[in-house]
């Protein structure tokens, strides 16, 4: 039997590389937290994306599970070209925590102001920003800026 849909790819210094396949808890943690994402926004048209291609250079194009653009900041048909205000990624069982971390990183690099790493299996959550790394208590709030979820209602997909 054949999978119908395409695994999703980033390009990474020349090269292809094949992200993890999600698992069920972690598509319904990534659309419920969309929706969350959305509610706190206030459903301002085309800010929160899913497994949008963001270029950060010429040799590099990362796909982020989630990621908030500007208002009214340029999204062409292939990918976003200037720093979203969040990316999201969402760990999978084949991923490692050090690797989202690097991920997250570059995105720094690039202008992206925070980032946020969650774990659907252990309802874990880390913020990732250029003052370091914080692991957000189970009962804190996941904050970007002016963005902010609270923790209880994030994993409450993954219950």
């Amino acid at each position: 039997m054949a999978l119908s849909a395409k695994p999703a790819f980033e390009y990474v210094e020349g090269e292809l590389v094949q992200k993890s396949m999600p698992t069920k808890l972690h598509s319904e943690l990534q659309m419920w937290l969309g929706h969350l994402l959305l509610l706190a926004l206030g459903f301002p048209r085309n800010r929160v994306m899913t497994e949008q291609n963001v270029r950060l250079s010429a040799s590099l194009i990362r796909v982020p599970d989630i990621c908030i653009v500007q208002p009214g900041g340029p999204v062409n048909e292939f990918a976003i070209e200037d720093p979203p205000l969040l990316c999201v990624e969402i760990l999978s069982p084949s991923d490692r925590l050090s690797d989202m971390v690097k991920k997250c990183q570059e995105y720094l690099r690039w202008g992206v102001p925070s980032c946020w790493i969650l774990n659907p299996e252990t309802q874990e959550a880390w913020t990732v920003n250029m003052t370091g790394i914080d692991i957000v208590p189970a009962d804190g709030v996941l904050r970007a800026g002016e963005i902010s979820v609270a923790m209880p209602e994030v994993f409450q997909a993954a219950r």
